[in-house]
């Protein structure tokens, strides 16, 4: 049987919307627990330096999850778009369907699932 290879294309309109809604828990944390933000600006800075570490460690999530499937790793390239306000994480090499669908979901698996019961065991609110 022939496998079929795909390759993954950034939407950039549909990333836009994503990180949008990204804002949207920050926000309501930043209203449940107003004592962990004393002014305005340290909730701003926080906010957005907690949001790009997210980003960040999303992104790198990716590239361990092409990383399994790529047969050549240095075909898995990082970076910024900063004109089209996005960071990436991208695998020039042809990967199976499989390989993309495990490489997308493995972000969601770490940072909802694994963060969430962390976050109950520990009893952070902010996790």
């Amino acid at each position: 049987m022939e496998e079929k290879y795909y390759k993954y294309e950034l939407d950039v309109k549909k990333m836009n919307v994503i990180i949008l809604i990204a804002f949207i828990p920050f926000t309501v944390l930043m209203c449940v627990y107003p004592i962990f933000f004393s002014t305005a600006f340290d909730r701003f800075y926080l906010t957005f330096a907690g949001l790009l570490i997210v980003f960040a460690l999303h992104e790198v999530l990716h590239g361990i999850g092409y990383s399994f499937f790529a047969k050549d790793k240095k075909k898995i390239k990082y970076g910024v778009a900063l004109e089209k306000g996005v960071l990436y994480a991208m695998c020039q090499d042809m990967i199976s369907k499989k390989g993309i669908i495990v490489s997308l979901i493995l972000p969601l698996i770490v940072l909802t699932f694994i963060l969430g019961v962390v976050g109950i065991i520990i009893k952070s609110s902010l996790l």
